[in-house]
């Protein structure tokens, strides 16, 4: 019994610290949910707002959109990375951290970011991406930022991604047999995605935007929601706490598990 005394001490004392040192440093601890959003027990919450359909609950604060322009971004970010052993790709495997990102079209496959936090390399047919610790970048994961190239018409078999507290957006159209997305507390919005098999997600307090070829009759949904939204055409599939829900009949199959953020699906037969 005196053992675990001890552990819950320890255990108590170094939350105590985290604690401390998160205000010292202006933080925001939130611990109070009300009216489909998290408040906090201390600190500011000028900036937290929910992105994605703005409808979710999700506590992700950073940028949305990258305010340049691809152009503009060009100028000033470092060499673009140009890839040329790619000849045949199975799986984008990414796992990108705190930052920026958009993926484009381009003449074929690379990317361009400012410093040297990024980790690429390619090995049988899978691309991978991921954001590295580097002392020189320790505190800019809030403006630092990457372009993703891929060339028109990018087919894979496989997307496997993994983001944190990162703001995503892919611009280029991206056709898969299956995609896995993991999203921690970001934002990850798909301008046009073609998935033929199965979509995948872990949402944690993050957001998902995505826009879907073919109609909704195509789809197949089975989503668990623990505090957090999934919007389908601009209309409710399920909300609220501990919600769950099974619709559709169609070929190609979404498993949504969703914590406190928001998913929000578009179809071509908005």
């Amino acid at each position: 019994m005196k053992n675990w005394v001890r552990v819950f001490a320890v255990m108590l004392a170094i939350g105590a610290a985290f604690c401390i040192g998160g205000a010292a440093a202006n933080g925001t601890l939130y611990g109070n949910f009300r009216h489909g959003r998290l408040f906090p027990i201390w600190g500011s919450d000028d900036v937290i707002r929910p992105v994605g359909s703005g409808r979710g609950a999700s506590v992700w604060n950073g940028t949305r959109h990258i305010d340049s322009d691809i152009g503009d971004m060009s100028n000033w970010l470092g060499k673009l990375d140009e890839i040329t052993e790619i000849t045949e790709l199975r799986e984008m495997d990414f796992s990108l951290g705190a930052g920026n990102y958009q993926i484009v079209e381009g003449d074929g496959f690379g990317l361009q970011y400012d410093g040297d936090w990024i980790e690429s390399n390619i090995e049988d047919g899978v691309w991978k991406i991921c954001t590295e610790w580097v002392w020189t970048n320790a505190f800019r994961d809030d403006d630092r930022t990457c372009i993703i190239y891929v060339p028109t018409g990018c087919v894979v078999d496989k997307l496997n991604w993994s983001i944190g507290a990162a703001s995503v957006e892919v611009l280029a159209p991206i056709t898969a047999n299956t995609a896995n997305l993991e999203i921690g507390a970001g934002n990850l919005e798909f301008d046009r995605l073609d998935v033929h098999k199965k979509i995948n997600t872990e949402i944690g307090a993050g957001n998902l935007e995505l826009n879907l070829t073919g109609g909704w009759s195509d789809y197949t949904i089975d989503a668990d929601v623990a505090m957090g939204s999934i919007f389908v055409n601009d209309e409710t599939l399920v909300s609220g706490l501990a919600g769950t829900c099974s619709k559709g009949s169609g070929p190609r199959k979404i498993k949504a598990s969703l914590g406190m953020g928001c998913i929000d699906i578009h179809t071509d037969d908005q």
